[in-house]
């Protein structure tokens, strides 16, 4: 950033903060901050305001270690970031939490950033690239740990023994890592790095056992969850309004997230959208129980944004910005602990949800072929892995699916 924008950079940026609602105290420490490191680039004379100058007047003025620094310490950084992020992009991010410190060890530093440049040109979100990366922290760091030293004497066996270690994590997050484990070697393999590809460690990754039973919980229990909601206050709306179309239609958490205003289609009672997961267009009914819901959070909790007005879930402080729904996992547990729900050994998350929705309409004789209409599946088959079927339904199951060679 040239010295000669950071001051008109700075008045639009406190107008954005004004605008989006933001406390005033917010809006007073960023413009305190802000106006030192404008006096503080003018009495130095800088030209050129990079990363390096940041960290230079942290240290004199708050003394403060850009590289080292505590939570506390983050409210006096935070505005000098929001200013290079909204110069950039015309925007910012809702929060600068400090991250934990990654070690990448010695012998493993060349391999990763060489790794770290190859996943950053592939076209995938930020989100998936930094699992990636995770795993190949977690990996290197296992390897060390095990005494290899030279990633050239890795086996399918040291594989293995690193996923072994993993007994904390959930078999679907486990999948994950088991493919970002088999492109980590097929790059290496591809770059000459090592003898054995990741299709040899892992030929097959299985989405799930043929023997799992899928958690799904009562219409009863649906019910209990529901109730509990306070729809009194901003956050209750949204969160009855997200979990109304988790339970009667069973969509995905991250197309509800996506969801705009122009999939609702108000005048003939349709939700129409794109799935993500498979590309295909979705046309649901839109039903009173979730009509309501969503109008009740429009209309009397829904913050105004022009930056994302056309997303339907905003979140609920400023800046008024398009919902990250991967809290959800955690507000539904809230609700079921307060709701008495028992969910030990079982799934608990958004998608239980939607297993739940499934088993409940093959419990109530809904056709199988319908289930599937209304889960977005293209055929049946896919549909019987969100089942879990009782044994009253067995019979009617095999006669429903057909068979594939």
């Amino acid at each position: 950033m040239d010295t000669k924008e950071l001051d008109m950079t700075i008045k639009k940026l406190l107008e954005r903060m004004v605008n989006e609602n933001h406390g005033i105290s917010t809006i007073q420490k960023t413009r305190s901050v802000l106006n030192k490191f404008y006096k503080h680039c003018k009495t130095k004379g800088l030209t050129n305001i990079s990363i390096d100058v940041i960290k230079q007047f942290l240290l004199i003025e708050y003394n403060i270690d850009f590289n080292n620094h505590t939570t506390n310490e983050t409210r006096s950084i935070r505005p000098l970031l929001i200013l290079f992020e909204f110069y950039s992009t015309g925007s910012y991010l809702k929060s600068h939490q400090r991250k934990s410190k990654v070690t990448i060890p010695d012998d493993y530093v060349d391999i990763y950033a060489k790794y770290n440049e190859y996943i950053n040109v592939l076209n995938i979100s930020y989100k998936s690239k930094e699992r990636k990366l995770w795993t190949a922290r977690k990996l290197f760091n296992f390897f060390i740990d095990i005494s290899i030293n030279d990633i050239t004497q890795v086996t399918c066996e040291n594989i293995y023994d690193f996923v072994n270690t993993l007994t904390h994590i959930k078999i679907n997050t486990l999948r994950t890592i088991k493919t970002n484990l088999r492109q980590i070697f097929n790059w290496l393999y591809q770059e000459n790095i090592v003898s054995i590809s990741g299709n040899k460690i892992y030929p097959i990754i299985r989405k799930n056992p043929p023997t799992e039973i899928l958690s799904y919980y009562t219409n009863e229990e649906i019910k209990k969850i529901v109730d509990v909601i306070d729809t009194t206050t901003s956050i209750g709306k949204r969160d009855y309004a997200i979990i109304s179309l988790l339970i009667y239609y069973g969509i995905r958490i991250g197309d509800i997230e996506h969801l705009k205003f122009e999939n609702i289609d108000w005048k003939n009672n349709k939700v129409s959208f794109i799935q993500s997961k498979t590309n295909n267009l979705l046309i649901l009914p839109l039903i009173n129980e979730v009509k309501l819901s969503l109008l009740d959070y429009i209309k009397n909790a829904r913050k105004q944004n022009n930056h994302d007005e056309e997303y339907i879930f905003l979140t609920t402080c400023a800046p008024y910005t398009k919902y990250k729904t991967s809290s959800m996992q955690r507000k539904i547990t809230k609700y079921m602990n307060d709701a008495g729900i028992d969910y030990s050994n079982k799934h608990h998350g958004p998608h239980s949800l939607r297993h739940s929705l499934a088993t409940n309409l093959l419990n109530e004789n809904i056709p199988i072929s319908s289930i599937s209409s209304i889960l977005g599946h293209s055929n049946t088959k896919t549909t019987e892995i969100y089942l879990t079927v009782d044994e009253k339904h067995l019979k009617e199951l095999s006669l429903e699916v057909p068979t594939y060679d």
